[in-house]
């Protein structure tokens, strides 16, 4: 596998073990357990062609250590960030008395006066690339400015309006497929 397919698999896997693993039929067990066999089938009836070994160097080669294979090898889940009910059955662990922060000051960096030219440019430039991931943390940040969250609803409106202008001037599928995966439809 190429690197760019075992990060593209290591997402979905990530979907589907810690978020909607009914999109290929699957149910996880209490602990968010899956037989390794069962995933592959459910993969493999929808068209994602993966097999042991491959799924072994996704385990093994992602960086956050996203996914964990049983002690026997039979099962395999996601170690963490499920939105589906799971018991991961991990120890209960007691915070410090005394949490140390930072010694430096942040400050948020608004998307408005002198700063509009400098992110304008870097969100266009983000946006020729085709970096979805960036590009949604930029388009999430421009939009924070205009919309506060009891403006959901226009919210919802002008990012509507901004994918469907987007994808009726993709001239291809694949860019089509682009713009699903920069607004996170895809």
């Amino acid at each position: 596998m190429t690197e760019k397919e075992t990060k593209h698999t290591s997402k979905f896997l990530s979907l589907v073990l810690r978020h909607e693993p009914e999109r290929i039929g699957l149910k996880l067990g209490d602990a968010g357990w899956v037989a390794e066999t069962q995933l592959l089938e459910a993969l493999n009836r929808r068209g994602v062609a993966l097999t042991l070994d491959q799924l072994k160097h996704v385990v093994a080669t992602s960086d956050k250590k996203r996914f964990a294979f049983s002690d026997d090898g039979s099962q395999i889940r996601a170690n963490q960030g499920h939105s589906v009910e799971v018991d991961l059955q991990y120890p209960p662990e007691t915070p410090p008395e005394i949490l140390l922060l930072p010694k430096w000051k942040t400050q948020a960096i608004r998307w408005k006066a002198d700063k509009t030219k400098i992110l304008e440019a870097w969100f266009a430039e983000v946006d020729k690339n085709d970096d979805a991931d960036l590009f949604r943390r930029l388009y999430e940040w421009k939009l924070s400015e205009s919309f506060d969250w009891r403006k959901r609803d226009a919210r919802g409106q002008q990012i509507m309006s901004d994918v469907r202008a987007r994808f009726q001037a993709a001239a291809t599928p694949a860019q089509r497929q682009t713009v699903l995966r920069k607004f996170d439809l895809w």
